[in-house]
């Protein structure tokens, strides 16, 4: 067995969703998900984990064996120590977004799952967070059933509702590795941007949340995928499979229909190609073949991703694509604030702190956060909460960290500017185009929902959370096109500290 796990080709390093999957069904067992907290019992484990993974790392590298796929599985595996650790301290009542509580009288996050674990599929009326699709509901429930079945008592199993989001926060890193070795970066490149999504700080904030966020983020990743593939190689197992990403990720939350105007510009690039690139007859039967996918494609993806906005028309009289509004009268109102207001003069929103405005109870802010920019600056490393705040050294990580974001953001935008008219050897156009149209639906479809729901909240990172992907993307692009050692290694320096101080940060804030 020791020998197979060292191997290049084992199961472990071949199978990352098999090794995620069975790392979070075995964190069940050995860790105690109901203290919201780290145990004595679980900082020994996760401390003997983390070094049993760096005497691996130091065999490897000192019998000439890192590979790139080996550094890919250290980056991986590292990272879900960090996001378990999180995972285990954030309860019910930690750090969550509108869940409220396992009971039938609860109408969060948290008592839809309930319910459906009840038996009740489909709601009587639409209250607060009903108003989702059901799968991520669903698969909990299901999840649930599971654990009461090999005897874990029902208000336990509340508790270990994360172990699934945990999974979904995983896969999504699998799947970015995935999407950046078919762009085509250098192994350095692509386990460098790796990173930067493995430990990104929202990414472990959302594997212990109990909404549907991180299963839709999931979904969209997995859309890019396949689309990418479906594009090289057109055939209807890719399209199948982009049909079920795209449908079933509208099913956890209607926004992973953000993909589709990217993924129906590159059905289009490929048809025009087929009229280019073959002759007339030829020309005609690539076109009949693509159109025959694409009949495929709408078969599976439309019923998956639409049923449910029509459940709703139907059964509640709630118009397509309903979104619960939030009143006007609420403290965290900020809809009398101008567009100039909302989007420029960011130095302000930083002048009580790098932490997301809030002047409700428990905060100490004289304002509510209403600048979208600084609003993505924040929340996209620490969330709605004050992560780090209070501590001397955890306050110098947290102001280390936020400073680190700024820059990669920058960076990341300046580097898919500079990517614009440069050629890449595996980035082809209509590859390189799909990606730029989705950054730009899934951004300007944010600002579009910040200024429709203009409330505090709803500017939240979590709703954007794809971009982040795309830009690491980019980033690691660009990187392979320095041919100066010391900026290639500024890059990676700047990358390394932004993941080292997330994971410090978020394992003793935990």
């Amino acid at each position: 067995m020791k020998k197979e796990f060292l191997r290049e080709d084992g199961a472990v390093l071949r199978h990352p969703y098999v090794t995620a999957a069975l790392a979070c069904l075995v964190s069940v067992f050995l860790f105690d998900y109901t203290a919201d907290k780290l145990t004595p019992f679980s900082i020994v484990l996760l401390a003997a984990a983390a070094l049993a993974l760096a005497a691996l790392a130091a065999y490897w590298y000192a019998n000439g064996m890192l590979t790139p796929r080996r550094v890919t599985f250290l980056i991986l595996a590292f990272s879900f120590l960090v996001k378990l650790a999180y995972v285990l301290c954030t309860g019910l009542g930690e750090r969550q977004h509108d869940v409220g509580t396992f009971r039938e009288v609860s109408n969060g996050h948290a008592g839809r799952i309930f319910r459906m674990y009840g038996g009740e599929i489909f709601p009587e009326k639409i209250a607060s967070m009903w108003y989702h699709p059901p799968l991520h509901y669903g698969l909990e429930a299901l999840w649930m059933k599971f654990l009461t079945w090999t005897g874990v008592a029902e208000s336990v199993a509340t508790h270990y509702v994360t172990a699934l989001t945990l999974f979904y926060s995983c896969a999504a890193s699998s799947v970015c590795a995935a999407i950046l070795k078919e762009v085509g970066l250098s192994d350095r490149s692509r386990n460098i941007a790796l990173s930067l999504v493995a430990f990104h700080p929202t990414f472990i904030i959302l594997a212990a949340s109990y909404n549907n966020d991180m299963l839709s983020v999931l979904f969209m990743l997995a859309a890019l995928l396949f689309a990418i593939r479906w594009y090289r190689s057109p055939g209807y197992g890719n399209i199948v499979w982009l049909a079920l990403a795209i449908g079933l990720g509208m099913m956890s939350k209607l926004s992973a229909g953000y993909v589709a105007p990217a993924v129906a510009m590159l059905f289009l690039i490929k048809f025009i190609e087929a009229e280019v690139r073959f002759k007339f007859i030829k020309a005609k039967g690539e076109r009949l073949r693509l159109f025959l996918q694409y009949c495929v494609f709408g078969a599976i993806c439309v019923p998956l991703g639409t049923w449910w906005s029509f459940y709703m028309l139907w059964e509640h009289g709630k118009p397509l694509g309903y979104v619960m509004k939030l009143s006007d009268k609420l403290d965290q109102y900020i809809g009398f604030r101008s567009v100039t207001e909302r989007l420029l003069g960011i130095p302000h929103s930083f002048s009580e702190g790098i932490w997301f405005a809030r002047a409700d109870q428990g905060y100490t802010n004289s304002f509510f956060e209403y600048k979208i920019p600084s609003a993505v600056v924040k929340t996209s490393v620490f969330g709605e909460w004050d992560i780090g705040k209070g501590g001397a050294f955890t306050e110098i990580l947290a102001y280390a960290l936020i400073i680190l974001n700024v820059i990669l953001i920058v960076f990341s935008i300046w580097c898919m500017g500079r990517a614009v008219r440069k050629k890449f050897e595996r980035f082809e156009r209509p590859i390189k185009a799909f990606f730029y149209a989705f950054w730009i639906t899934v951004v300007l479809m944010y600002v579009k929902f910040c200024f429709d729901f203009p409330h505090n909240c709803t500017m939240d990172f979590r709703y954007i959370v794809p971009a982040a992907v795309v830009g690491a993307m980019f980033i690691g692009l660009y990187s392979d096109t320095l041919q100066n050692k010391h900026a290639k290694r500024a890059v990676a320096a700047v990358c390394i500290a932004f993941c080292a101080v997330s994971a410090l940060l978020y394992v003793i804030t935990a």
